[in-house]
Parts: C-alpha cells; sequence; structure tokens
C-alpha cells in the first residue's frame, strides 16, 4: 500500500483548506478577497481555481482552535 506524506509546502484546493479550516467555501473566498488568507496561486480560467499552501492553511486552522478554546476558557 502506497502512503502519502503531506508537507506543509504541499499546495492543495479550496475543498481541503475549507476541511481544515472547517468553514463553507464561500468564507474562505471571502478571506481571500478581504487578504486573511493567501492563495499560492489560482487557475487559469475565469473560474480558475485557488491553491493554498497545506501549512499556511494548517496554521490558520490552530490558531483559530486556540482563539475558540481561549474565548470558552
Amino acid at each position: 500500500m502506497q502512503t502519502h506524506s503531506h508537507s506543509a509546502d504541499d499546495e492543495i484546493v479550496s475543498s481541503e483548506a475549507c476541511k481544515i479550516l472547517q468553514v463553507d467555501r464561500a468564507t474562505l473566498l471571502r478571506w481571500v478577497s478581504d487578504g486573511q488568507v493567501a492563495a499560492t496561486r489560482k487557475l487559469p480560467g475565469r473560474t480558475g481555481a485557488f491553491l493554498f499552501r497545506r501549512g499556511d492553511i494548517q496554521q490558520l486552522a490552530n490558531k483559530r482552535a486556540a482563539d475558540k478554546a481561549e474565548a470558552t476558557a
């Protein structure tokens, strides 16, 4: 069985970023538009997908979890 180890430098698509962040696509795209999340690139075409660096998304998810834990403490 082949396994793939994830690297912080891996590029991931919006759907995977949404799963990690536990937000819907509209929220992620709004964050990109507002400059709160940086996409590594946008694929060609009018509706081309955004790609994100896995490490950046995981770091944001960790920060959100810490902020949420602090707010409920």
